[in-house]
């Protein structure tokens, strides 16, 4: 497969999520690109990466705080500069189904949102009382 044929299916799926969700022209503007370039700039590895002692170039930045399209949000959130991986895999995994599926060093998972970290019985992680009674 060629190039442009890569090229020419990029554009009409690129096309089709903007015409699902108008917001995403926000990604356009001059305003977002700046505040992208901004972000890379002041800090240029993968925050994931670095937690786990990995030097990997960050080349996403992530919106922290989900902003559905609100401006206000979009542009004045937190953002979290990534590398690829991590924001495909984890970030946006982590929207989707409401919490973090990364694990710790421990091997539990950290986001205390994960249904691991939730449950109610005194054997799960979450709530275990700490005295033991």
């Amino acid at each position: 497969m060629s190039t442009s044929d890569d090229q020419a299916r990029r554009r009409r799926y690129d096309e089709r999520r903007r015409a699902s969700k108008p917001w995403r022209a926000l990604y356009d503007t001059a305003r977002w690109k700046r505040l992208r370039l901004e972000a890379l700039a002041r800090e240029p590895l993968c925050r994931r990466c670095s937690k786990q002692g990995r030097v990997t170039p960050a080349t996403v930045v992530h919106h922290v705080e989900r902003h559905d399209g609100d401006e206000a949000k979009f542009f004045g959130s937190p953002l979290e500069p990534l590398c690829k991986w991590h924001h495909d895999a984890e970030a946006q995994s982590a929207e989707a189904i409401g919490y973090s599926t990364t694990i710790g060093p421990d091997g539990w998972p950290v986001d205390p949102a994960h249904p691991a970290n939730t449950r109610n019985d005194p054997g799960s992680r979450g709530n275990a009382d700490p005295g033991g009674e």
